[in-house]
């Protein structure tokens, strides 16, 4: 089992790493910072009565993981976050895209933002 936990927050990491890498370089990480801003904290009174869960938009305290689990949970938010960013600025077919990010082309979607899209 921890061969396999291994595997799997390796390969998270690392893809998460490369479609950061691929979106920085072509200037899609436009939200990256945006956690690095104070966020509020509600009272308790405020979160008793919200409907919905707010997930901040920044990226920036992901980039960096320092144990397997750092590495799991990192990597699938990164991952998630810098897919939301390639979705609303590289204006591409979002099918084309999510069809190879959700199914784990990560190398394939890098390649592919590449060519069809021009870096800043």
């Amino acid at each position: 089992m921890h061969a396999f936990y291994g595997q799997v927050f390796e390969s998270t990491w690392a893809d998460a790493v490369k479609l950061h890498a691929t979106a920085r370089k072509l200037g899609l990480n436009k939200s990256e910072n945006l956690d690095r801003v104070p966020i509020e904290r509600p009272t308790w009174d405020e979160r008793k009565q919200r409907k919905t869960l707010e997930i901040p938009k920044g990226y920036s305290r992901h980039l960096r993981a320092n144990s397997r689990r750092e590495k799991y949970n990192n990597g699938y938010w990164l991952g998630e976050k810098v897919f939301a960013d390639v979705l609303e600025y590289s204006g591409l077919d979002r099918a084309q895209l999510e069809r190879l990010y959700y199914t784990g082309q990560i190398e394939e979607l890098c390649t592919f933002l590449a060519a069809n899209t021009k870096s800043e």
